[in-house]
């Protein structure tokens, strides 16, 4: 009889135990709107990257050996020898297309069809481009809706102010599930002497519905700033550009978080605040579906 009172106590011993763990991991914060939005926010301007790329190609180049030009060889390292650009001048009409899985700089793949409108000149105030996308992927996840950009301003030195504008983006997911997504950016990119993007600075808002069906708002509220030199995170680079400062705040439900992503430092980590606490975390290993320690 003593025994089974034993027994019975540890039965019910390890029932609450189990219990408080369950409950502590129930009460933590899902981090999946959080890390869709950093990597929406990352896939946004590797697209734009991708499409600035595509419109310094000339008419041809895109079909000539890999060498053939200084251009077309940064095209393809950057995107893949798969990677093929047509030319529509009569039309005003660019597609790009990925053959199959197109792997280009740093591991990323796309493959499908981006196909892009656009203003008779490029690169002078007032210029645009239109972007719709068929059956596009970009590191196994699908892509769509329609993106616009259009110059607002160049300054003396030739940097370039973009107004970046989505409707009805989506981003379809490996398992089925997917987010929504509408923006208004403005982006403020930096060049080189050899017309080389050193940085973007992005600014602006967007609205949505994360995988799990909560609706989100986006603001960003310090300048986000990407850079094109930082090599000290490689394994990063494969979701997108890194983020090295600025600070936005994702509102999803009751809940409120800001992302700080630093000063400056070349590095993949921000830090995350919801209710005045506050974790660091890295924006390499967090994943849709992980959850938040401290909150």
């Amino acid at each position: 009889m003593k025994n089974l009172s034993n027994v019975c106590f540890l039965l019910l011993m390890c029932t609450i135990g189990c219990t408080k763990n369950e409950t502590a991991l129930n009460a933590s914060t899902d981090a999946t709107t959080l890390v869709e939005n950093v990597n929406a926010l990352a896939y946004d301007q590797n697209i734009e990257d991708l499409l600035s790329d595509a419109f310094r190609l000339n008419a041809s180049s895109a079909k000539t050996d890999a060498s053939s030009t200084k251009t077309e060889s940064k095209f393809r390292n950057r995107y893949g020898r798969c990677a093929t650009v047509t030319h529509d001048e009569e039309n005003n009409v660019k597609t790009i297309y990925f053959d199959n899985d197109c792997f280009g700089w740093r591991g990323q793949s796309r493959k499908g069809t981006i196909v892009i409108t656009y203003s008779e000149e490029q690169d002078i105030l007032g210029s645009f481009r239109q972007t719709s996308f068929d059956d596009f992927y970009h590191n196994g996840i699908k892509i769509e809706g329609v993106r616009r950009t259009e110059i607002t301003a160049i300054d003396a030195n030739g940097n370039i102010t973009r107004l970046s504008t989505l409707s009805d983006g989506k981003m379809i997911y490996e398992d089925g599930t997917f987010s929504t997504k509408q923006k208004s950016f403005t982006s403020y990119t930096v060049y080189d002497e050899d017309d080389e993007r050193k940085s973007t600075t992005l600014i602006g808002s967007a609205s949505g519905v994360s995988s799990m069906g909560e609706d989100y708002s986006l603001t960003i509220d310090v300048p986000v700033k990407f850079l094109y030199n930082c090599f000290s995170t490689v394994r990063f680079h494969k979701r997108g550009k890194i983020p090295v400062e600025g600070v936005k705040t994702i509102v999803s439900g009751s809940e409120t978080k800001t992302i700080d992503y630093g000063d400056g430092t070349c590095d993949s980590t921000a830090v995350v605040t919801s209710n005045g606490v506050s974790e660091t975390v890295d924006l390499y290993r967090l994943k849709r579906g992980n959850r938040f320690k401290k909150f």
